[in-house]
C-alpha cells in the first residue's frame, strides 16, 4: 500500500476513494476530468483492478495515490453471470475474500469521506456496510431483476448519470435519487472533416471486425462506398478500413454514422452533429437496447437490432436508412458543457460526503 504522505498530499483536505471501472474508454475519459477537479478540494485515492486504469490516469492525475484491489475471482476470467440471482458474481474462494480486506485496510488507513463508485455493486455495498457513504453511477439498463444491483442502489446515497434525463428508461425506479449529468464530449464545438452526401457515404465506427465485415458487407448493398474505423477487417468491394483512429472528427468523413450503443460513441457522434443508425451490442440489463430505443423515441438515432444484417431483412435496414436523415437534435439539449457537468458533479460529492 502506498501512502499520501509519499505524493502531493494535502493533509488539511478530506481524502475521497474513486473506484474507476476498466470496460470502455468512456470510463477513463471522465474520471479524468472528474479527478482532476476534485483534486482541488480532496485528496483522492483511485482505487482500480486493472493496471490500463492507472496508466491512463496517473499521467494527468499527478496528486492522486493509485491502489490497485485484487481480483474478486480466483482465476483470470470472471464466472458467468445472468446478472439476475443475487451476488452471482462474487464466487465462493478466498479471491473475494482478500479483495475485502484489502478494501477495509485501505479504508483504515485513509479514513476516506466518500466513496465514489464507477458501477461497482459490490464495492458499494461493501463501502455502505463499513460507515462510508457512497455516490454511485448509475449503470444504463434495466438493473430491476438483479438483486445485487438493486441492493446497491439502494445502499448509495445518490446515483449520477453520464447521460441526460430524457435517455432513462421508463421503468427505472430510482429517478428521485439519480442526478442526470447529461452527455459531454472533447467534440462539443467541433466540425467534421467534411460532410459527404447521403447516398454515397456511410461511415462504420466498430471495433469487432468480424461484426464490422459482416455490416459492411451489407451496408454495400445501399451506398456507394462504407469506411469502417475502429478495425482492420477482410477485403471487401467497396469498404475501406481505417482502423483506430486518434480522432474521429477529422477521420468521419459520413454524414450518416452507424455505430454501437456505447455511451461514448454516442456522446462523442451527437456532438459532431451526425445522423446515426445505432446497432446495440449485446450487454448486462440489456443496456445498449435500451439506450438505443430511448435514442429512437427522441428522434436522436434510428435503432437497427444486429439480427437485422443476420437475416439481412431488407425492409429493416432501408426503412433505417430513410429514417436516418430525419433525426434531428439540438445539441443544446442533449450535450452538456464540460465545465457544468464537472460543476455539477462536485456539487454532488459535497451534498453525500461526510465531514472529516
Amino acid at each position: 500500500m502506498q501512502h499520501l504522505y509519499e505524493t502531493n498530499y494535502e493533509p488539511n483536505l478530506p481524502t475521497v476513494f474513486f473506484y474507476v471501472h476498466h470496460h470502455g474508454a468512456g470510463h477513463i475519459t471522465r474520471a479524468e476530468l472528474l479527478i482532476n477537479k476534485l483534486q482541488n478540494s480532496y485528496n483522492v485515492v483511485v482505487l482500480y483492478g486493472d493496471i490500463k486504469v492507472k496508466m491512463a490516469l496517473n499521467k494527468v492525475c499527478k496528486r492522486s495515490v493509485f491502489e490497485k484491489l485484487p481480483s474478486k475471482w480466483a482465476e483470470q476470467n470472471s464466472v458467468q453471470r445472468s446478472y439476475n440471482a443475487a451476488f452471482e458474481g462474487i464466487e465462493y474462494s478466498e479471491a473475494p475474500l482478500e479483495r475485502s480486506i484489502t478494501f477495509n485496510l485501505l479504508a483504515q488507513q485513509y479514513k476516506p469521506v466518500l466513496f465514489i463508485s464507477d458501477v461497482s455493486a459490490e464495492l458499494t455495498i461493501m463501502a455502505r456496510s463499513i460507515g462510508i457513504p457512497v455516490l454511485m453511477q448509475r449503470h444504463s439498463g434495466d438493473i430491476s431483476g438483479d438483486p445485487t444491483q438493486v441492493f446497491a442502489y439502494e445502499c448509495a446515497t445518490k446515483l449520477y448519470a453520464p447521460y441526460p434525463k430524457q435517455l432513462e428508461t421508463p421503468h427505472y425506479g430510482y429517478f428521485n435519487k439519480t442526478h442526470y449529468l447529461g452527455f459531454i464530449s472533447k467534440y462539443t464545438g467541433s466540425e467534421s472533416a467534411s460532410k459527404t452526401g447521403f447516398g454515397n457515404h456511410i461511415t462504420l465506427l466498430i471495433t469487432d471486425a468480424q461484426r464490422a465485415a459482416l455490416i459492411a458487407r451489407v451496408l454495400t448493398n445501399y451506398t456507394d462506398h462504407v469506411e469502417v474505423i475502429g478495425c482492420h477487417g477482410e477485403p471487401i468491394k467497396g469498404v475501406t478500413y481505417k482502423g483506430m483512429v486518434a480522432n474521429i472528427s477529422q477521420a468521419i468523413t459520413a454524414s450518416v454514422v452507424v455505430t454501437s450503443g456505447g455511451n461514448n460513441a454516442v456522446s462523442q457522434l451527437l456532438a459532431l452533429g451526425k445522423k446515426l443508425i445505432v446497432i446495440p451490442e449485446n450487454r448486462p440489463y440489456q443496456e445498449q437496447d435500451e439506450k438505443a430505443c430511448m435514442l429512437a423515441k427522441n428522434n436522436l438515432a434510428v435503432h437497427l437490432p444486429f439480427s437485422a444484417f443476420l437475416q439481412q431483412n431488407n425492409a429493416l435496414i432501408e426503412a433505417a436508412l430513410i429514417d436516418a436523415r430525419k433525426t434531428q437534435m439540438s445539441k443544446t439539449q442533449i450535450i452538456s458543457d464540460t465545465e457544468q457537468f464537472i460543476s455539477e458533479f462536485i456539487t454532488l460529492v459535497e451534498e453525500v460526503a461526510i465531514e472529516p
